[in-house]
């Protein structure tokens, strides 16, 4: 019997293809920033989907930054990792 990957696991993960869908919808309705002197460390699409995930899990902020932290394979779609 195989042993599965967390990135494994994250493939079937519905909270996965959630953050997937979230960041191409924000990607094609925001603009990257909100204004041209902000930051610029988060493209709006990504807090878009972060923000989504955490109403998913229904947990705080800190509690969808342990799930980044967990799965690297959802922590790189979150932050950009999955351009389409």
């Amino acid at each position: 019997m195989n042993k599965r990957t967390p990135d494994q696991i994250a493939d079937e993960s519905l909270l996965l293809k959630v953050a997937v869908f979230a960041l191409r919808l924000g990607r094609k309705c925001m603009s990257d920033y909100g204004h041209e002197y902000s930051p610029q460390r988060f493209t709006q699409s990504q807090l878009f989907a972060c923000v989504i995930m955490r109403e998913l899990l229904r947990t705080t902020c800190r509690g969808v930054i342990e799930q980044l932290a967990l799965m690297p394979k959802l922590g790189e779609v979150a932050m950009g990792g999955d351009r389409a």
